[in-house]
């Protein structure tokens, strides 16, 4: 009787893991997903008010928190980072740099404020 295990005779069309053709993600992007993700939950909290609380609302709120505080590590660790890279490899003290990192610093400060206060928004009891 023939030996019922398969044996692969060829063993170069071993699968190979799929490629990644895909850019990372620009720092426009991240703002833009922001953006909507703020929409998003805005329009989830006043949901969340004129019909009371509901998990399926209660779950996507907590979500759309999630995203955002994601999103926003990523844009100042991304934005901020390499700013500061920048100008630590910058001969010459840039003023120009200078007035970009010191707008993205109070970027993060008001997205910083905003997830505090998102975090402290109350929810409609059950």
């Amino acid at each position: 009787m023939a030996d019922s295990k398969k044996v692969d005779n060829n063993p170069g069309n071993a699968k190979k893991p799929p490629t990644t053709t895909r850019d990372p993600v620009t720092t426009d992007e991240m703002l833009a997903a922001h953006k909507i993700f703020s929409k998003d939950l805005a329009k989830a909290l006043e949901e969340q008010k004129s019909s009371g609380s509901t998990d399926v609302l209660e779950a996507r709120i907590a979500n759309l928190k999630a995203e955002l505080q994601t999103l926003e590590q990523e844009i100042k660790s991304s934005d901020l980072e390499n700013a500061l890279k920048k100008q630590e490899h910058s001969q010459d003290n840039d003023p120009a740099l200078n007035k970009k990192i010191n707008e993205l610093r109070r970027e993060v400060q008001t997205l910083e404020a905003k997830i505090v206060a998102l975090g402290n928004t109350p929810s409609a009891p059950s």
